[in-house]
This record gives C-alpha cells, structure tokens and sequence, in this order.
C-alpha cells in the first residue's frame, strides 16, 4: 500500500496564490486519465490541470458503475492535478467506469468538471507482463548474447517462461543475472494523436515491436539494439550505426543513422489518442549488461527526450489481455481414449475454457503431483502404454497472460488413477468413465 499525504490548502492560498504559480487553464477542468498502476484496491487519476483540493478529494464526487469509492486522497503534497481513489470493488469483470462531478479549478470564479465526466478504468491498467527464460528463478541458463539463441529455445520461447511478472513500465532489469532471454509485453494507450517516436535501450541485443491495432499478430519490428548499451542510453551512436544486424532488419536506412530509433528505421509513427496498441520488446542476455528499457517522444512535447529519462510510464500501459477480451483461462476438460491395449500410444488432449480466455497458453503435466519434464504442450502423449502407468495419476496446469496478474492463476485438476482391466485374454489399461 503506499503511503498517501492530504493535503490541506488555506482558503486565501487557493484564492490567490495557487492559480497564479501553477497556471491553471481558462476552461473547465477534464480528466486527463485515469488507471489502477497495479493496486487492487485504489486508482489514480490525474486531471488536466491543478484542481482545488476539497473538491477533488470529496467521496460524493466519485461514482463507480461497480464498487464504492471509500477514500480520495492527494498523491503527494505538492501534486494538486494527480489523486488516488480508494475503493472496495465488487465487480468480477475486467474493469470499471469512475464518473466525476463538482471538482472545480482553481481559477477565479472557478469553473467546474463537465457533469457525470467518466473514464474507463481497465483492471490491468498500468501494468505490463515482463516474461523470463532461462537464467532465472531456477531456470535452466540459455547459453549467448543474440536474439537468435533465445528464439532457438522453442521449448521455453514464448510459451514457457521461467518466471512471469507484472511490471509498472517498459523497463527490465538491471540486475537480474546471466544467459536469459526477457519479453516486455503488453498494450499501449497514447494521450495524443499524432507523430511518436520510439527509442529502445538495452545492454545486450534487442528488439522492438508495436502493432497497428491491440493483436499481436498486427505487430511490425520498428527498433533494434545491435549489440547493447549503456543503462538507459537512448542517444549515444556507438554500436547503433551500419550494423549487419541493424542494416538487415531495415534496409532502408540510410548510413550513419541509429537503429534503436523509429524515426530512422520506420520513420515518425501516427497514433490515435486512447487507441490500444501491441507492443513488445524482446532481448537475449549473454553475461551481464541485463537491462532494457524503452521510451518515446510524444508529440507536442517540446522537451527532448535526454539519456536517463524514465521509460513509459504505467499509465500508458495495460495488459495485453486486459484491454477489453481478455479473461482467465480454465480446463474444461480433456479428450482422450476410454480405453487402450497395454503397449498402445496414449494421447492426452486439454480442452482450455473460460470467459474469452486470452493466448498464449502455459501448459504443464504433472505425473503423481510431480512435472513432467518437457510435457509443456496442449497435447501429452505416452508412447507406450506399461504396467507402470496403470498405478499413475496425472494432472494438467493452464495459464495465460491474464490470469497471472489475478488471484489463483493457476488451475489444477487431479486426475484419478489408470488400472489394467481383462477382456477375453486381452489386458486394458482404462479409465473410468465418470473420469473424463
């Protein structure tokens, strides 16, 4: 939980002093926007200019289409347009709607927020998956430095990673070890329309995608990190000019123009205010050098972008499973024979379930509570059918991107014992038909 401060302003203050130093606009105040940053219990909002205080942080100018706002509180002392809304929420699907009403400006006369102003609040906004193979968290290393030895790895890359996160931006790292690959991904929401301009920092080679609509399969490469750099360098041209690797994923660029950029490889790029965008970045970690960070000049912003600067921010962010199809993924059932010869191929077949379960899918089998090593597809299959399988019991795990970031994302449905049966002089391995 973090730690909230109310603020408390003088009359005279908000009167006088406050509209002058914060320069607060000619027109009614509006919500700029609004998301959860990876609370389960409150969210932020942020209006497009300072409002007053009193009227922000009164409950009865807050309602919820599902749940009840219990407190309102400013986000730190000195931040009059951000706020954090505590609520108690009772809804089970993926998001809310939050309405605003009388909170006013600090201008004189004040002007107040259109009436019933609404901004949909998605559960898994501010938030990114940021996806781990190899090295980490007990996986086995994945030995080199290219994205070519992570993309090799087709029993762990993308699928099965070796440890699944939540993260509150487009970062990773540093810190985190040796020989694994990482996956940032998730859905871009931009503020603004018009020309952005995307930068990719990593210290080892890297990758940087971003969709045409929210599908991965919309996605188009528009940055790469040849061979790594230094922690949030965005700028610097060493290792980023007339590269194989840069020059074969773009050969349109011209020399002497960085990789890591998108106005040099893809050129400037549009996108529409509050449109959902894929976006991933993909990189293959060798020994050290493990952070990747990506940022973006938006426009209109007349500040460059500086080495150093922060990533994007959470609030641009939603999971990809989050943004209006995603759900948690469950085990409906599985489809297998009823009956096999002893020494038959045996295939077990899961059928996923859920409300609009989004992909991709982890799989794991277990054998008597223990997984099988490599059985981390749909499908398990026994080869042959023995005597030793008949006293086994098997289970099978289904995740999904979604259902990680929420309670109980894991599934796991026991299943009872195979047992040999004699027909006629004919042994049967069989499972009872209430079973399956």
């Amino acid at each position: 939980m973090r730690t909230k401060l109310v603020v408390r302003v003088a009359k005279t203050l908000l009167a006088c002093a406050l509209p002058l130093a914060l320069g607060v606009h000619a027109s009614p105040p509006t919500i700029e926007w609004a998301a959860i940053l990876g609370s389960w219990d409150s969210f932020n909002i942020r209006f497009n200019e300072p409002v007053n205080p009193h009227t922000a942080t009164n409950l009865a100018n807050y309602r919820l289409n599902f749940g009840v706002v219990t407190n309102v509180v400013s986000f730190h002392s000195t931040n009059l347009q951000e706020y954090v809304v505590m609520l108690h929420y009772t809804n089970t699907a993926n998001g809310f709607i939050a309405k605003v009403n009388n909170v006013q400006n600090l201008a004189e006369p004040p002007e107040t927020i259109s009436a019933q102003a609404a901004e949909t609040v998605l559960l898994g906004d501010g938030i990114i998956t940021a996806s781990y193979f190899g090295g980490v968290n007990g996986g086995d290393p994945i030995a080199g430095s290219k994205l070519a030895d992570l993309l090799a790895a087709t029993n762990r890359f993308p699928n099965h990673p070796d440890l699944a996160v939540t993260s509150l931006g487009m970062e990773s790292g540093p810190g985190l070890g040796a020989n694994f690959g990482v996956q940032l991904m998730g859905i871009i929401r931009p503020r603004k329309t018009g020309s952005h301009t995307f930068f990719l920092s990593a210290g080892s080679q890297a990758a940087l995608y971003l969709g045409t609509n929210n599908f991965v399969d919309a996605k188009r490469l528009i940055a790469v990190e040849p061979t790594g750099n230094g922690y949030r360098d965005y700028l610097g041209l060493a290792n980023r000019l007339n590269t194989d690797f840069g020059n074969m994923n773009f050969p349109n660029v011209q020399l002497d123009q960085p990789v890591n950029r998108s106005d040099t490889t893809v050129g400037d790029i549009q996108l529409v205010a509050n449109q959902p965008y894929y976006i991933e970045a993909v990189m293959k970690v060798g020994i050290g050098n493990d952070h990747l960070s990506v940022a973006w000049q938006e426009p209109g912003n007349p500040t460059p972008l500086l080495n150093g600067d922060p990533p994007i921010a959470g609030r641009h962010l939603s999971l990809f499973g989050s943004f209006g199809f995603g759900g948690d993924v469950g085990i409906l059932g599985t489809n297998i024979p009823t009956q096999v010869i002893e020494g038959e191929r045996v295939v077990m077949d899961v059928v996923v379930g859920g409300l609009s379960p989004t992909p991709p899918f982890w799989y794991q089998w277990f054998r008597d509570a223990q997984p099988i090593p490599d059985a981390t597809n749909r499908v398990f299959v026994i080869e042959r059918v023995g005597l030793a399988d008949a006293g086994a019991s098997f289970a099978c795990r289904v995740r999904n991107q979604f259902s990680e970031a929420s309670t109980d994302w894991m599934m796991t449905f026991a299943r009872p014992s195979l047992r040999f049966v004699e027909e006629a002089g004919q042994r049967y391995i069989t499972w009872p038909a209430p079973f399956w």
